[in-house]
């Protein structure tokens, strides 16, 4: 079953507070974002044209371009 944007969002804001909750800074948990993200666009498949951009987007994003995706991920979990 795919999440729901909100569900999705949801469970982001609930892995960066039990982050934060262990004394994880907000530099880490941007990179744990960017090697998630890395990981995962290695091995999944897109199933969506918007996941197809979104996967092509990223492999051709350079590492500071990444870092600022990531950041804007953490940014968007955290307002959920």
């Amino acid at each position: 079953m795919t999440d729901t944007l909100q569900e999705l969002k949801q469970k982001i804001k609930a892995r960066i507070q039990d982050a934060k909750k262990h004394g994880v800074d907000d530099r880490t948990i941007v990179e744990g974002i960017v090697n998630l993200a890395d990981v995962a666009f290695t091995y999944e498949e897109a199933e969506s044209r918007e996941e197809a951009l979104i996967k092509e987007m990223w492999g051709i994003a350079n590492d500071q371009e990444k870092r600022v995706l990531a950041g804007i991920v953490k940014r968007l979990g955290e307002q959920a």
